[in-house]
């Protein structure tokens, strides 16, 4: 007897067929090219019997079939889609054991100022194709030479070095729960992600035993969303390298003091281009159109590149007095079509604006950067430091490195625009400041149209920080400046305010331009 697969089978065999037959006979038909002899045969009434015969024991099996399957398909539901379990939040393990010939790091300041003898630069006989700097202590590039063809050699700390990841036999880092060697699981672009793999941890053990039920199941489809193992991130930047990224002066061979135009007339270019947000281009027909004064868009831009060149000094330079919360934020620009990601850090208390990067990405070593930058504006950091940021968890990996260091800092991260947790409720207003601050540059970077070159955007950014910190008055300073200054009087008209604070600057800071 044929069991039930092999009649199913056979009625998709027969179905099959049919299907075959019917569209090879249709095309046949329509061009007429089916034989006379071959037509008979199909047209005979015993042909027509057995397929008559055949279509009603198919209508009767239906027949019987139908209220079968008809209350299993009301039982039927529509599969919806599970509910997604958030991401994992950012968790910060405590530092691993370090093992064997693990020395303590200097910077190159720290060893020459230490030394007996005097270290003198390499005198090279051969070409070096190295130009950056010690990746052990930052010693510049003239006490770097060639050890051998994959190892550069210091000359100041002594250590050899390699831009290509190793992972030296002789520095070991180590699991504090279980002392078990920990593996490379991750690189990512700034740091490598050490794991201890150890199933007996009591690290690994203990939250694996805290799961509730459902989340236990729920690791069993899905584990990247519960941390169970200790973690470790291994940066491959140190702080003596924070202070030559991405940081280069505005240098211009503009002389400001041989101008064919007067200081009243620079002084007008920066109140259009900075102060209303103006471009070049609008700002020279501006000035030609009321002012009665002849200027190329190109001469805005150089008297704006030779005005930065002065006032980024006091910007980097001053003395502020900074409260202990600050909040960072970034937003983005447009950067010859590309985007770019301009890296804000304010005291949004006082309306002073800490730290101004631009980056092409968002990565870890941008956000350390930042936060470095600021951290310098302080002679002493607050026993309590507060720092407010986004979900962001390029500032969690930020925090790691800098304890790693011994800079401690509490994060506090403001996600969402709903209170939907404490942090938010208490912390949001900060952060709503740091947005407007955004928006406020916005404004000023929708008017210059995007910028054709990096150095441009440097140099825009760093006249409306001096702007921002030093001349504009501040609706919630009660109209104050962010930061008084004895010599700028109420009655100034704006273009001598910024000739006063190129003065200032010039006086305060001769001959001094800020180096990285």
């Amino acid at each position: 007897m044929q069991s039930l697969p092999h009649f199913i089978q056979s009625l998709k065999s027969l179905e099959l067929n049919i299907y075959i037959i019917s569209t090879n006979l249709e095309p046949l038909m329509l061009n007429h090219s089916l034989p006379l002899d071959l037509e008979e045969r199909l047209l005979t009434p015993e042909i027509r019997e057995r397929i008559d015969l055949m279509t009603s024991q198919l209508e009767a099996l239906n027949q019987l079939l139908t209220p079968l399957i008809k209350p299993l398909k009301q039982k039927t539901t529509i599969k919806r889609k599970e509910p997604m379990t958030g991401y994992a939040s950012f968790k910060i393990d405590e530092p691993p054991i370090i093992k064997q010939g693990f020395y303590k790091q200097l910077s190159f300041e720290d060893i020459l100022r230490n030394t007996e003898k005097e270290i003198k630069p390499v005198r090279r006989q051969k070409p070096f194709s190295y130009e950056g700097e010690c990746l052990n202590c930052g010693a510049p590039n003239d006490y770097i030479y060639a050890h051998t063809k994959t190892q550069n050699m210091c000359k100041v700390c002594k250590q050899t070095f390699t831009l290509k990841k190793t992972y030296h036999e002789e520095i070991t880092h180590h699991c504090p729960h279980c002392e078990n060697k920990l593996e490379l699981q991750h690189i990512r672009k700034d740091y490598d992600v050490m794991t201890c793999h150890n199933y007996r941890c009591s690290f690994y053990l203990e939250n694996k035993r805290a799961l509730k039920d459902g989340e236990f199941n729920h690791l069993m489809i899905n584990d990247t969303q519960y941390k169970l193992r200790y973690h470790f991130r291994l940066f491959n930047f140190t702080m003596a390298s924070l202070k030559d990224n991405h940081r280069l002066s505005i240098q211009s061979k503009i002389n400001l003091d041989k101008i064919h135009h007067s200081k009243y007339t620079l002084g007008l270019c920066l109140t259009y281009y900075i102060n209303y947000g103006l471009s070049s281009r609008k700002t020279a027909q501006i000035l030609k159109e009321v002012h009665g004064l002849e200027l190329t868009h190109q001469t805005v831009v150089n008297y704006a590149e030779a005005a930065a060149s002065i006032t980024e000094s006091l910007n980097v330079l001053y003395p502020y007095k900074l409260s202990d919360t600050i909040t960072f934020d970034e937003t983005y620009i447009k950067v010859m079509g590309k985007s770019n990601y301009v890296f804000f850090g304010s005291d949004t208390t006082q309306k002073i604006i800490t730290s101004y990067r631009i980056f092409d990405q968002r990565t870890t070593l941008n956000a350390v950067t930042t936060l470095h930058e600021t951290f310098s504006k302080y002679k002493v950091l607050p026993e309590q430091l507060n720092i407010v940021t986004d979900g962001n968890p390029i500032y969690n990996a930020a925090q790691v490195f800098f304890k790693l260091n011994d800079i401690h800092f509490d994060l506090y991260q403001v996600i969402g625009v709903k209170n939907s947790d404490d942090t938010s409720r208490t912390w949001r207003s900060f952060k709503q400041a740091e947005e407007r601050l955004n928006r406020t540059y916005k404004f000023n970077y929708h008017g210059t149209n995007g910028y054709g070159s990096l150095r441009n955007a440097n140099i825009y950014i760093s006249l409306f920080v001096t702007f921002y910190n030093f001349l504009r008055r501040h609706s919630s300073l009660k109209y104050r400046r962010p930061i008084e200054l004895d010599f700028l009087s109420s009655d100034d008209l704006m273009p001598n305010q910024w000739l006063k604070i190129m003065d200032y600057t010039t006086l305060l800071f001769d001959g001094v331009h800020y180096q990285a």
